[in-house]
């Protein structure tokens, strides 16, 4: 390979990388709103209820 083809190699390789890194940072963002969704949705489920309080047992 000539001088000028494995520039050009390198600088498509570096290219690409940058693409695959923003992608991961974008799936990595979007990984982490989703967790938090799903933290929220638990808590939710099965968090705990305010009725637990409001009866008494009387023997």
């Amino acid at each position: 390979m000539t001088y000028e083809e494995l520039k050009k190699a390198y600088e498509e390789s570096l290219q690409k990388c940058s693409e695959l890194e923003k992608e991961i940072e974008d799936k990595d963002l979007r990984i982490e709103h989703l967790t938090e969704l799903l933290i929220k949705r638990n808590k939710m489920l099965f968090g705990q209820k305010s009725e637990k309080g409001k009866y008494i047992r009387i023997f």
